[in-house]
């Protein structure tokens, strides 16, 4: 895998694919989300790993 290929998931909460790139050279999408403290605990006790686009956008505020 490239630094620019993205990580193909599936998202733990509706079972969509999606594909991250934080573990690449690309500024990953989840990036354009700003989650507060209190929604990343629930986050991670509710969830192992990422969630994709669509389901994050309920526990975060789109970044301006």
């Amino acid at each position: 895998m490239s630094q620019t290929e993205g990580t193909p998931k599936t998202c733990p909460k509706c079972g969509a694919s999606y594909t991250c790139y934080s573990n690449t050279n690309k500024t990953c999408w989840c990036n354009n989300f700003q989650i507060k403290t209190e929604n990343l605990k629930v986050l991670a006790d509710k969830y192992n790993g990422c969630l994709c686009p669509d389901c994050l956008s309920i526990y975060a505020e789109k970044r301006k």
